[in-house]
C-alpha cells in the first residue's frame, strides 16, 4: 500500500469521527438549549396574562373597598333611603366606573337593593343573570362579632354567568374609618367581555382567548389538556411556527373555572434548527475542502519531495551527471538526505553553483517587480519578466519572439517608435516616461506608463523598459472624484446644519442648512469667522471649549443639547454632535472638527408641555393627585428624619354638587378655578397645594405643627367665606369644610395622616359645614 493511500485513509477516518461528534453535540446541547429558552419565554408570556387578570380583579376590589367603607352606604343599610340610591347608585353613576352589577345585603343576609345592566347596550338585565350561588353571602356575616380588620376582608374572582364572564368582588359594609360592626355586604360585578380581553391582549402583547370549563362540552384536544393541567401548571403544543400555551384560571370558589389559550409565534428553535443544518452543511463542505487541501499539501511537502529525491538519485547513479542539485526544504530526514547528496557534488560543481545562484538572484529580482520589465535591442525583446506576461496575456516564451512595439496600441506606435532607437554609451535617455495605451494578446487596450533607461548588456548598450498598468489607478482617481462630488452634494443638501471648524475653532466650511439656521444669507458669510458668532456670549464660547475639548481630543463623539444663537441674537436650543476629523491618536485638532447641528427648540417646547400636563391639574393649574402624593411622601420622610412638624389640610367645597346641578358643570369649573386662586393667595411659598379630585383639595404644610396648621386652615376658610364669586352673572357665596391632620407618632405614614385629615373633614361636614376640625 502506497504512502498516499495510507494518508488519505487516515484523514478520511478523522474527518468522519469529528463530523459525528460535532453532529451529536449540536443536537444534544445547542438545539435543546434553544427549545428550553423558547419554552421559558412562553411561560413568561403566560405569567403576564395571569398577572393582567389579577390586575383587573384587584382594580374592581379596590373600588369595592372604597364604596363599602362609606358612611352614607353604612347609613343606608340602617334606613334604606331612596335619596341615597337616586343620588349615588344611578345607572349613569355605575356606568361611569364600569360596574355592571351591584347588590347590597344587610347583616341578616337580606337583599336591600340590587341592579344589573349591560353597558354595551345600555339596558338593564334581570337579576337571574347574576350567579348568586357562586358567592357565599354569609362569608362576612359570620365575622360580625369577630375582632378583625374589616378593611382587609374580601371575596374576589371571576365567575361564569349566562351573559358571559364576570369579575366579582364582595366586602363588608363598614364605616369610613373601617370600623364595625359590619352592617351588611356590598357586591360589585363587571362583565369580562371581548373588549376587556382585547385590552389585556394589548397590555400583555400576547394573543390569547378565554375558554369556559363548566357546563360545556369540549373537543377531545381541550379535554386532554384539562386532564393534563390537573398535574401540570402549563401545557405547550407546537405546530409549525406557532406555540400554543394553556394554563388554568381559578374561579371565585378557588376551583378550576377558565382555560387560557395563548397563541405565541415562536421560531427560535426552528431558526436554531435551520442554522444548525446550515452550519453543519458548511462545516461538511469546509471539511471536504480542508481534506483536499491537506492531501494536496502532504503530497507537495512529503510525497513529491521523496519521489523527486528518489528519481534524481536514480538518474545521477545511472548517468553519472553531477550537474543536478536538489534544494533541501526542511531539516527532517528528507533534508538530511538531500544535504548529504549535495555535499558529494559540492567540490566538483562549486563554480557552476555560484553562476546558478547569481542567475537565480537576478531572475528573482526580475520577476518580483510589481511592474513589467523588458530588455530589448532596437525593439527586439531579449528578456521579459512574469509580471509583464501576466499584464499582457502572453507567455514569457511568446514575448521573447516579439517586438516591444507589439505591446503598444496601433494608434500610439508612432510615439513609441520615436523613443526606441539605437543607443550607445554616449546616448542620454535615463528616466524618460510616456503614457500611452498598451495592447494585450486579446486585442484589448489598457493605459500604461513606459519608462526607459539604457544599460550595458553583454558588451553593448540596450534599453530596459519598465511598463506599469495605471488603468486601475486612473479608475480609482475617477471613483475618488465621484465620491467627493457625492459627499459635497450630501453636505450642501443635508437637512441638518453642518459646520467644519479648524485652527482655533474658525469656521472652514458650512452648508446651506447651517447658514439658514443661524440667519445668514449663504454659507460664505460664515466661512472664516470664529465659532463664537453662534454662541450666546464670549464667556459661553470659552466655557464650551474648556468643557468639551477633552472629549473631542480623545477622539470620542460628542452629543449634547446646547443653546446657540442666530445672527440676529435670537437664542435657540439645538442638538450638537461633534467628531474630530483626524483618526490618529492623539488627534490633530487643527485638521478640523465636524459639527452636526439640529434645531430642537420646538421639540423642547413640546416636551415642556407634556411635562406640565403630567404634573399639574388641567383645570386649576395646581399639582395633580399623583404629583401631590409624591411630594407629600418626600416631605414626610424629611420631617421624620429631622424631627420637624408635618401637617396636612383636606378642603372640600360645601354643597358643590348643588352648584353643578343648578348652574351646570361649566359654572362648577369656574368656581373651582376661583376657589383655587383664593386659596393660593393665603398660602406660603413652601406650602404644597394640590387637587385630589372633584371638589376636594389638599394642602401640605412642611415644618408646621397642630396650632400652625389650624390657624392656616381657619385663614383659608375665612378667605373663601368672605368672597362672593361672580360666575357668568351668578353671584355665588361659597364655603368650605376643612379637616386638619398632623404627624404625631413614629409609626405613622403619609396615608395615615391623610386619613386623619379626611376624618376631620367629614366631622366638619357632619357638624354643619363651613368649619375647621382637627383630628
Amino acid at each position: 500500500m502506497s504512502l498516499k493511500i495510507k494518508l488519505t485513509g487516515s484523514l478520511l477516518f478523522i474527518f468522519l469521527i469529528v463530523g459525528v461528534v460535532n453532529f451529536t453535540i449540536n443536537r444534544a446541547t445547542i438545539l435543546q438549549s434553544l427549545v428550553k429558552i423558547e419554552k421559558s419565554g412562553a411561560i413568561k408570556d403566560l405569567n403576564r396574562i395571569t398577572r393582567a387578570f389579577e390586575t383587573e380583579v384587584q382594580a374592581l376590589d379596590s373600588l369595592c373597598h372604597d364604596w363599602s367603607a362609606w358612611n352614607y352606604l353604612y347609613d343606608y343599610t340602617k334606613f334604606q333611603t331612596d335619596e341615597f340610591i337616586k343620588n349615588n347608585m344611578s345607572l349613569s353613576a355605575l356606568k361611569s366606573v364600569n360596574i355592571n352589577f351591584l347588590a347590597i345585603y344587610n347583616e341578616k343576609g337580606k337583599k336591600l337593593y340590587s341592579r344589573i345592566y349591560d353597558s354595551n347596550y345600555n339596558k338593564r338585565l334581570k337579576l337571574k343573570y347574576f350567579p348568586v350561588k357562586q358567592l357565599p353571602r354569609d362569608h362576612f356575616l359570620k365575622a360580625f362579632n369577630a375582632k378583625t380588620t374589616y378593611g382587609k376582608m374580601s371575596i374576589k374572582g371571576i365567575v361564569s354567568t349566562s351573559k358571559g364572564l364576570m369579575i366579582m368582588c364582595s366586602r363588608p359594609i363598614i364605616t369610613t374609618e373601617e370600623t364595625g360592626p359590619a352592617q351588611g355586604i356590598l357586591v360589585l360585578g363587571r362583565f369580562f367581555d371581548n373588549k376587556t380581553i382585547k385590552k389585556l391582549n394589548s397590555i400583555t402583547e400576547v394573543n390569547f382567548e378565554v375558554i369556559q370549563i363548566k357546563n360545556k362540552e369540549h373537543s377531545e384536544n381541550i379535554s386532554n389538556i384539562l386532564n393534563r393541567l390537573k398535574e401540570e401548571k402549563q401545557i405547550f403544543q407546537k405546530n409549525n411556527k406557532v406555540l400554543t400555551c394553556y394554563t388554568l384560571i381559578y374561579d371565585l370558589t378557588n376551583n378550576p373555572g377558565f382555560l387560557i389559550k395563548a397563541t405565541i409565534t415562536k421560531s427560535l428553535s426552528d431558526i436554531g434548527y435551520k442554522a444548525l443544518n446550515y452550519m453543519e452543511t458548511l462545516t461538511f463542505i469546509a471539511g471536504i475542502i480542508l481534506l483536499i487541501v491537506l492531501l494536496f499539501l502532504l503530497n507537495s511537502i512529503i510525497i513529491k519531495p521523496i519521489g523527486k529525491l528518489s528519481d534524481h538519485a536514480f538518474s545521477i547513479g545511472k548517468s553519472g551527471d553531477l550537474s543536478h542539485r536538489i534544494t533541501p526544504k526542511s531539516k527532517d530526514e528528507i533534508g538530511i538526505l538531500t544535504n548529504e547528496f549535495n555535499m558529494m557534488l559540492e567540490n566538483l560543481e562549486k563554480r557552476e553553483k555560484e553562476l546558478l545562484e547569481s542567475d537565480e538572484r537576478f531572475r528573482s529580482l526580475h520577476n518580483a517587480s510589481f511592474a513589467g520589465i523588458v530588455i530589448h535591442d532596437k525593439g527586439v525583446i531579449l528578456s521579459a519578466n512574469k509580471t509583464l506576461s501576466t499584464m499582457s496575456g502572453y507567455s514569457v516564451k511568446e514575448l521573447l519572439k516579439m517586438n516591444i512595439i507589439d505591446l503598444i496600441a496601433p494608434e500610439n506606435r508612432d510615439i513609441a517608435i520615436a523613443n526606441i532607437s539605437e543607443v550607445d554609451e554616449h546616448t542620454v535617455m535615463d528616466g524618460l516616461t510616456i503614457t500611452i495605451n498598451g495592447y494585450k494578446k486579446d486585442k484589448t487596450r489598457f493605459l500604461v506608463e513606459f519608462q526607459h533607461k539604457k544599460i550595458p548588456y553583454y558588451g553593448k548598450y540596450v534599453k530596459i523598459t519598465e511598463i506599469r498598468d495605471i488603468s486601475k489607478r486612473i479608475e480609482m482617481q475617477k471613483e475618488i472624484k465621484q465620491a467627493h462630488d457625492e459627499l459635497k452634494i450630501i453636505f450642501d443638501n443635508s437637512p441638518l446644519g453642518i459646520i467644519l471648524t479648524k485652527n482655533e475653532r474658525v469656521i472652514d466650511h458650512a452648508n446651506q442648512k447651517a447658514s439658514e439656521m443661524f440667519g445668514f444669507k449663504s454659507p460664505d458669510e460664515m466661512v472664516g469667522a470664529s465659532a463664537r458668532i453662534i454662541h450666546l456670549s464670549d464667556e459661553m464660547f470659552h466655557e464650551f471649549g474648556e468643557k468639551y475639548r477633552n472629549t473631542i481630543f480623545k477622539g470620542e463623539p460628542l452629543q449634547i443639547e446646547y443653546q446657540l444663537k442666530s445672527s440676529s441674537g435670537e437664542p435657540f436650543w439645538s442638538s450638537v454632535s461633534g467628531k474630530v476629523i483626524d483618526s490618529t491618536h492623539p488627534p490633530n485638532l487643527d485638521k478640523g472638527v465636524l459639527w452636526i447641528i439640529e434645531d430642537i427648540t420646538q421639540k423642547k417646547k413640546i416636551l415642556e408641555q407634556i411635562t406640565k400636563l403630567a404634573t399639574f391639574d388641567a383645570l386649576t393649574g395646581i399639582y395633580n393627585r399623583r404629583v401631590f402624593m409624591e411630594k407629600a411622601e418626600t416631605e414626610f420622610k424629611y420631617s421624620k428624619r429631622y424631627k420637624t412638624g408635618f401637617s396636612l389640610i383636606m378642603i372640600d367645597i360645601d354643597k358643590f354638587k348643588t352648584f353643578n346641578d343648578t348652574y351646570g358643570h361649566h359654572v362648577g369649573d369656574i368656581v373651582l378655578k376661583i376657589i383655587t386662586e383664593i386659596l393660593q393667595k393665603s398660602l406660603r411659598d413652601v406650602d404644597i397645594f394640590g387637587r385630589l379630585g372633584g371638589e376636594e383639595f389638599a394642602v401640605l404644610l412642611p415644618s408646621t405643627g397642630d396650632e400652625g396648621a389650624y390657624n392656616m386652615a381657619e385663614r383659608l376658610r375665612r378667605s373663601v367665606e368672605k368672597t362672593t364669586i361672580n360666575a357668568e352673572g351668578n353671584e355665588l357665596s361659597i364655603t368650605v369644610s376643612i379637616g386638619v391632620g398632623s404627624h404625631s407618632t413614629e409609626t405613622e405614614n403619609v396615608d395615615s395622616i391623610i386619613k386623619k385629615a379626611d376624618t376631620a373633614l367629614y366631622r366638619a361636614k357632619d357638624n354643619g359645614r363651613n368649619r375647621v376640625e382637627m383630628f
